[in-house]
Parts: C-alpha cells; structure tokens; sequence
C-alpha cells in the first residue's frame, strides 16, 4: 500500500474517532443515557457551526432501529437530525420505509419523512407525500396515493389499491382510520368510501372495518359486502357484515366463542329484499363441540330457514343442510365393560316438507361376568330406546318404545384339528305403544337360542403361495314366547356373508327364528408372495320356521334353503374385483353386485354392478338393475377430470339421481373448475367457476344453473362474483 493511502485511512479513522468522543461527552448527545447510538459513514465532518455531517452509505443504529441514508446532518440548536435518501428506516419489528427526505428527533422516535413508501408486517404498503413517526411507529400520514397489500406489477400498479386523503394510526384502539378513501383495480376507481376504519396489520384481535367484498348476482345485482369485526375479550368475537345492494338489505353475522371444555359458534343472516313479498328472510346455522363433567359429550347441530328459496337466491347454500340435532352423550368402554348411551333432540324438514321432530333416548350396557361354573364367557346386555314425537299442531305423541335384558354365554375352544364355537342367549324385551300410538299397552317377547359353529382350517404351502381352506357348519335352534302388534320393530332382514353362521340371524327386536336353522359352506382363501390374494366362499342356509308371518316381502322365508357366493381378488396396488350374490333353491338370484377398481398410474376406474329382486324388497315395484361408473384421471400437472354414471338396465336409460362429471383445471394463480351433477329432486345442476388467488387478492366468478323450486321445470342462472382483498389483518380465537 502506498504512503498516500495510508494517509487517507488514517485521517478517516480519526475524524470518525473524534466523532464518537463528541457523542459521547457533549450535551449534543445523539443516544439517550440507557441507548448507545452508533453511527457509520463513508465521510463524517463536524461543521464550524458544530452540525456534524455524514455522507456515502450512513448507517444509524439505536436499539432495534435501524436507518440508512446517504446523507445526515445533526443541528446543535434543535437536537434534530436531517436525513437525505432514506433507503432503510426499520423499527426492528413490523415497520420498515423508505423516503426522499426526513427530520427527526435525536433518539429516532419522532419525526417527519417525505416521499414515504411504507411496510407494514411484510404486508401492508403505503406510498404517502408526507408521514409522521411518533413513539417509535407511523402515527399518520398525508396525501395517500397507494394502500395496498400487492405487489408491483410489471406495469407499476399493482392489482389492487386505496388511495386516501389521510390516515391515522390509533394505537389505543389498534386501527389505522382512513379518510376520503377510493378503491381502484389496476388504477380505474371503482368504489369511494368518505371515512374507513381498519385493524392495524400488526395485532391478532382488534375491532373494526375488514376489507369489503364485492358481489354480483343475477337476481341481486351489484353489491358489496363490509363485515365490522368486533372482538370481545380474548375467547369472543362477533362479526357483522352489512351487504348493500339496491335490491336487497342484509346483514350477515358470526359469533363465535371459545370455553375451556369446547367451542361454540352460530352464524346466519337476515334479509328484505325485492325477490320475495314474505317480509324478513332469515337464515341461521349453528355448532358446538363440549365435554361436561363425568366425560359427558354435548354436541349442538342446528340450523332452519324460514324461506325455503332463500338460501339459494343468496348462494349461501342449500337448505338440505339445514337441520337440528342436539345430543348429550358418554362412552365408557374398558376390558369388563362397555357403556354407551345418547339423549337427543332432532328436527329436519323433510323433502316432501313434512316436519319430523322428536326427542329421542338410548343406551347400551353390556358386561362380563365372573364365573367359575363353566368354561368361556358371560356376558349380561341392558338396552333402552325411546323417544317422543312432536307431531303438526305441536301434539306430543309416544312412538314405539323398547327396553331389554339379555344374558350371552360364549365358549370358543379347540377339538384337536376342529374348531367350536358355543353360543347361548336369553333377551327379554318390553315394548310400549308398538302399533296404536294413542295407547300405552306394554307387551313382551322372550327370546332364545342356542348354536354351534364347526370348522376345519385346512392349510397347504407351496413355492408362491399359501392356501387355506375352512369347510363349516352350524346348527343352531332359537324360539319366541309372545308377540306383538304391528311392524314398527320389524327390520329388512339381509343374508350375507356376515350373518349366515350367526345364531341369530333375523336381527328385528321383535321377530325371530323359530326351530332349528342349519348353515354350511366353505371359505378358500389364496395369498401369493407378490402381494396378490384371493377369497371365496359359498354357504347355504335352511330355516324351519319364522315368527315374521306379516304380508310383505322378506328374504328369510321358512322352509326356503338361500345360497350365497362371493369371492374378493386384490392385487397389491392396481386391481381389486369383488361380488356377491344370493339365490333361492329354485336358482333364482335374489341380490347381486359386482365391483371392481383399477388404477393405472394416474388414471382409476371404478364400476358396479347391481340387482335386486322386487319380490325381496318392498321399497321397489320392478327389478332393479343398474351399472355405476366412475372415473377420474389426475396425470397432467395442473389438470384432472372426473365423471360419475349409472345406467339403468332395466329402463334402458341413464338415471340421473347419482351422475356427475367435472373438471379441474390450475394455471398460475388462476384455477377453473367445471361441473355438472343430477340431483334426484332436480333436473341438472351445472356450475363454472374461476378462482384467482394470490397473496393479496382473491376473485371467484362463478356461474351456477340451477332450479326453481317452485317448479323443476324452470332453470334459474345466477352470476356471483366475490372480489376479497387480503390480507389487512389476521384474526383468531384463542383458547384459555
């Protein structure tokens, strides 16, 4: 290094020595007594009027401030700094900005900087003529030519943004409040607001104006949407969200609460528009989740409309999802015991627009035994189940209601290669008001049998694969004394794989198997080393005799032997085919199904087959039979389709209750998504939507076709568009 660059390095380090020892022992002191303020700088001078100057890349720090500049003056007589080319002002926290020009007081809490560009919380941004620091933060700011929490675009504006006469920081209160605020979208104005009031970016709960949305509906028009948000201590909150258009007058409201054992929360909205002459429309939807004393679970469910199109004209849904179920329940399940029991109250309006409500109880307790006086196991089972109608008129009525005992004994053991298992049972059930529901007659049944079910595991291993094959039979023998009127216990009754070596295999509370009832069959089962298996089974079963003698159409007949069949193939990811099917002793199929999935990469398939025989199922007047496809592909990178299809065989036709098809499809910040689905009440329902969504914005145009309730055969299409800007504030519910 040459002398001359010595020289200069030295004179450097001693003019900025000198300054640190001004700082530190003259009244002009920049750092108050408890902060040290440091200061760097290309070139720092002390001027004959004793102002130090500082110029090239000054770098201030105070704390957690920070400010660099390119040039500073401290004047002596006013304790102030000046500031030139402001490229970093941060607090350390949640503000940083940038400016042309500033002043400021000796410890950088107050102050004014012009040509302000703003940051706040990485995501507010304000552009203002002139901003006013105070306690450390922007108090105000003046003459707003941006607010937003976009970024640039290439073009310099950003998607979306206010501009503002003023704005004030109210920290008591933690809002910003806006004045004289116009919204513009790529710079056009679309909205003006005279005074606007938000939460500060940099807290969680804090009252006031969230950002405003904008809708447009068919049958609405134009309007927008300003929720109030309004916090009550730290668990609560309320919010209110006024929606002005010229057709209608709506608010929508929120309230939600947080408690130690739960959570509860209840929006809805209310409404007088111009579509319907019946007043006040109204909506409400409701939840809650608790757990009480002694594990008891409260669970709130409840919603209700007091226009059935309501709902729909302002697409805040169906009023198919409205309903009220309010349970209280306690589930005790261990080794010894099990213990579940339910108090309910239920009302749903139902498709036809009768109402159903009820109150409803039930319980189950079941408990092993100890004994020594024979090998296996006791158990003893209690089971209530009542309920109270509230019929039309608000009548009270008594549906039918049960209550039972039953004693259980199972012995599973080992007989060398043969397995045996025992079952015996004794249930003794009361029944009220079983058929005429103006009385309250009360009559029993006491119902028993025994079984066994014999087997022989049969095991065979080969180089690929093991094979295992189980024969069984059981005989079993079950009665009834007693019976009641009516069918209101009486259930469909179904032969399957699960249930043919059950003792019992009608499951109605008040019906059963009469004599004896034999079951035999096999299950084969095959698993290959390469993941695939198989299983098939065929069993048939003979009743001697039935207390079920009502005139309709059962399965179970008496002195009728059923045959079932199935079989289930798995490969290790791509293919499983699976079916059953049942049939009388003359060969006549009674129920069948066949399904199949099949996924190749990223393509999968799906179908079913079905058939039920009328005579088996008093729901139908003809055979059923039909086929359901399903497909979806998901190979391409932003897009994916789906459909859903049943054909009816029987009509020939495609049957619309369950067929759906739709798309997806995302580029950039944009996703669209098309579908279409055949409701069983309505002729179609097709809805296109493109979502835009972004760190600051989100747009949903949506166009839906749906139906007029009054008459299916009118369609109704509605345009709704939502334009929400994001993110002002975040907001929670905290816990305790």
């Amino acid at each position: 290094m040459n002398c001359d660059g010595v020289l200069t390095e030295l004179k450097t380090k001693a003019v900025i020595l000198q300054f640190l020892i001004i700082i530190l022992v003259t009244p002009l002191t920049i750092a108050a007594q408890e902060l040290e303020t440091v200061i760097s700088a290309d070139q720092i001078t002390v001027q004959p009027d004793k102002s130090l100057k500082a110029k090239g890349n000054v770098v201030i720090l105070r704390g957690d401030v920070s400010i660099r500049a390119a040039e500073m003056t401290v004047i002596e007589e006013t304790n102030k700094i000046e500031l030139q080319e402001i490229t970093e002002f941060s607090d350390g926290k949640s503000l940083k900005l940038t400016g042309e020009n500033a002043i400021l007081s000796d410890d950088l809490s107050a102050g004014i900087i012009n040509a302000a560009q703003v940051l706040i919380e990485d995501t507010l941004r304000i552009r203002a003529k002139g901003i006013e620091i105070k306690n450390g933060t922007v108090h105000q700011a003046e003459s707003i030519d941006r607010i937003t929490s976009c970024e640039e675009c290439e073009d310099g504006l950003p998607f979306w943004y206010f501009t503002a006469s003023s704005a004030t920081n109210d920290v008591q209160n933690k809002n910003i409040i806006y004045r004289d605020v116009t919204l513009r979208v790529r710079g056009f104005p679309i909205g003006y607001i005279p005074f606007l009031q938000l939460p500060n970016p940099n807290v969680d709960r804090a009252g006031g104006f969230l950002i405003p949305g904008l809708t447009i509906t068919s049958n609405l028009g134009v309007g927008m949407k300003l929720p109030y948000f309004i916090p009550i201590g730290h668990s609560r909150d309320l919010l209110l969200t006024p929606y002005i258009s010229p057709k209608t007058k709506t608010i929508e409201y929120r309230y939600r609460q947080k408690f130690s054992n739960g959570d509860f929360t209840i929006k809805g909205a209310l409404s007088q528009d111009d579509i319907s002459n019946k007043g006040i429309r109204s909506y409400y939807e409701a939840s809650g989740d608790f757990e009480l004393a002694y594990a008891v679970k409260l669970e709130i469910d409840a919603g209700q409309t007091n226009d059935d199109t309501y709902l729909d004209d302002y697409s805040y849904g169906s009023d198919d999802d409205l309903y009220t179920d309010i349970s209280l329940g306690k589930i005790v399940v261990n080794q010894e015991r099990l213990f579940a029991g339910d108090l309910n109250y239920v009302r749903d309006k139902k498709d036809d627009s009768t109402l159903e409500e009820f109150f409803s109880i039930s319980g189950m307790y079941k408990k092993h035994l100890d004994q020594n006086m024979f090998p296996g196991n006791l158990f003893f089972e209690a089971e209530v189940n009542s309920a109270l109608n509230v019929a039309d008129g608000n009548k009270v009525r008594r549906p039918p209601s049960l209550a039972a005992t039953e004693i259980r004994y199972i012995n599973d053991r080992n007989l060398g290669p043969v397995k045996i298992l025992g079952q015996s049972f004794s249930r003794l059930t009361s029944f009220v008001n079983s058929e005429n529901i103006e009385s309250l007659q009360e009559e029993f049944t006491l119902q028993f049998g025994a079984s066994s079910v014999f087997s022989i595991p049969l095991y065979q291993e080969k180089i690929a694969s093991t094979h295992q094959l189980s024969p069984k039979f059981m005989l079993s023998y079950n009665g009834q004394e007693g019976s009641i009127k009516g069918d209101a216990f009486i259930g469909e009754e179904q032969l399957s794989a699960g249930n043919i070596y059950a003792g019992k295999k009608i499951a109605s509370s008040s019906e059963s198997e009469l004599g004896f009832s034999v079951s035999s069959g096999f299950d084969y089962r095959i698993n290959w080393n390469d993941g695939r298996a198989l299983d098939f089974w065929l069993a048939g079963m003979w009743l001697e005799d039935a207390t079920n003698n009502q005139d309709q159409n059962i399965q179970l007949q008496p002195k009728t032997t059923y045959y079932i069949s199935g079989f289930n193939y798995q490969s290790l990811d791509a293919l499983r085919i699976n079916g059953d099917t049942m049939l009388d002793n003359d060969g006549q199929i009674l129920n069948a199904n066949l399904s199949s999935k099949l996924k190749v990469k990223d393509l999968n398939l799906e179908s079913r087959y079905e058939f039920i025989d009328a005579q088996t199922d008093e729901r139908i007047n003809e055979n059923l039979e039909a086929i359901n496809l399903s497909t979806s592909y998901t190979g391409f990178k932003n897009f994916n389709v789906s459909a859903i299809r049943r054909y009816d065989l029987s009509e020939d036709t495609i049957a619309n209750s369950t067929s759906s098809f739709g798309m997806n499809f995302t580029s950039g910040f944009w996703n669209y998504k098309f579908s279409q689905a055949f409701d069983r009440r309505e002729p179609e329902k097709t809805t296109v939507s493109a979502i835009y969504n972004d760190d600051c914005t989100r747009v949903s145009i949506s166009l839906k076709n749906d139906f007029n309730r009054g008459n299916v055969e009118d369609s109704v299409q509605s345009l709704l568009v939502m334009i929400q800007l994001k993110p002002f504030a975040s907001f929670s519910v905290p816990g305790y």
